[in-house]
């Protein structure tokens, strides 16, 4: 026994065929679903602070946050190693920042933070002669 809408395409009459449009017609109003007055999860607006991303959630603990929330910044870090061991050189102050805070930090991450605060920090001149480095203390 053949389908309806077979039937109906293969059917003629006056000499011309009946269309597809026309035998799926009735089939396609039937199947439609009244949408739903409630969006689901797929169609739900996110949030402003919503995280879609994988992977460690970002906290915002930078020295900018953390100096607004009374916490220890690294130029205060770098600071106090200084006020208590002055005179040292870079790799020195790195060794003991790993020490005392837990800051396994890079050369030029030190010496960014001590550039660029020259209103606290005071820096001798190399003695390429002798092959003294550079030596780090507070103004």
């Amino acid at each position: 026994m053949q389908p309806i809408a077979e039937l109906l395409q293969s059917g003629i009459t006056d000499g011309s065929g009946t269309t597809r449009e026309m035998a799926t017609a009735p089939a396609a109003k039937a199947q439609k679903v009244p949408p739903s007055s409630k969006p689901t999860a797929a169609h739900k607006p996110l949030g402003r602070n919503t995280q879609i991303s994988r992977g460690k959630p970002k906290t915002g603990r930078d020295a900018r946050t953390a100096s607004q929330n009374g916490g220890l910044t690294r130029v205060d870090m770098i600071a106090a190693v200084l006020r208590r061991h002055p005179r040292l050189s870079v790799r020195e102050l790195i060794a003991l920042l790993n020490k005392e805070y837990r800051w396994k930090s890079t050369e030029s991450a030190v010496t960014k933070n001590l550039y660029t605060r020259r209103d606290k920090f005071v820096h001798t001149q190399p003695a390429r002669s002798t092959n003294r480095p550079v030596t780090w203390s507070l103004r």
